[in-house]
C-alpha cells in the first residue's frame, strides 16, 4: 500500500490481520487516534489493562521491535479471547483464508484491479505442507528480535482450542530454516484433541443418592 492509495477501514483491517501490513496498522492507528499514533497506543495500553493483561506494555501499533514493548502468551490469549467475543467482525476478518479488495491501487501495478491477500498462517492452506484441518486464523508474527509467533484456533467434533506460541527460533542448530511455531502448534493441537473429551457424569434427570436434611 503506497501513498496515494485509498482503502476502506475494513480493507485496512484485512491487510493488517492477514498479511501483517504495518502501513495498514499505522493508517488505522492514526485514524482511530484522531491523527495521533501515540494516542492510539495509549488506548491500546488502557484496553489491555482493562482486559487484565498484567505483563503487557505497547509502544507501537505494529508489533515491530521496541525495547519497552512486552507481552506474554497468557496476555495475548486474553486479548484474543476478548476480541473474539466482544469485537464485531474480528473473528470474520482474522479467520478469513483470503480477501479481495474493492479498492484499486493507483501506484502498485499488480493491484491496479484490487488486492488479493491470503492469510499468512500456512496451516489454513490446503495446498501447504503444514495444512491442519479445522484451523482458522488468527495471527502470525515473525521478527528477528521476537522469533516466530502464532495465534491460531482449531475446531474438531464441536470442540475448539486456542493456541498461543511465542518466540520460536528461525533456524535449527545447523542453521537450517525451520517453522517450529507451526510444528509446535500442530503437536499441541494433536495432543489436545486426542487427550481430552467431554463425558457425561450424570444425566439431568438421573438420581444417584438421597441425603437426609435436618428439619427438612
Amino acid at each position: 500500500i503506497e501513498i496515494g492509495d485509498t482503502l476502506s477501514v475494513t480493507e485496512y483491517l484485512y491487510a493488517m490481520m492477514l498479511t501483517s501490513s504495518c502501513e495498514a496498522a499505522h493508517v488505522l492507528a492514526e485514524y482511530i487516534g484522531n491523527g495521533s499514533i501515540d494516542t492510539f497506543v495509549s488506548m491500546m495500553n488502557k484496553k489491555a489493562s482493562e482486559i487484565g493483561c498484567a505483563g503487557t506494555h505497547f509502544k507501537n501499533p505494529t508489533g515491530l521491535y521496541d525495547t519497552y514493548q512486552i507481552t506474554t502468551a497468557n496476555d495475548i490469549m486474553l486479548i484474543t479471547q476478548y476480541a473474539l467475543e466482544n469485537v464485531p467482525r474480528f473473528k470474520e476478518i482474522a479467520t478469513a483464508d483470503s480477501y479481495t479488495t474493492m479498492s484499486k491501487s493507483l501506484t502498485v501495478p499488480y493491484a491496479k484491479n484490487g488486492w488479493t491477500w491470503d492469510h499468512a498462517n500456512t496451516m489454513t492452506a490446503r495446498e501447504n505442507l503444514f495444512y491442519y484441518e479445522g484451523v482458522k486464523g488468527i495471527k502470525t508474527g515473525n521478527l528477528n528480535d521476537y522469533g516466530r509467533n502464532i495465534v491460531t484456533m482449531a475446531t474438531k467434533d464441536g470442540v475448539t482450542y486456542l493456541v498461543v506460541l511465542l518466540g520460536a527460533p528461525f533456524d535449527d542448530e545447523e542453521g537450517e530454516l525451520k517453522f517450529y511455531h507451526i510444528e509446535d502448534a500442530t503437536a499441541l493441537l494433536n495432543w489436545a484433541f486426542s487427550s481430552f473429551q467431554y463425558t457425561t457424569i450424570i444425566g439431568n434427570d438421573e438420581e444417584i443418592a438421597e441425603l437426609p436434611v435436618i428439619d427438612g
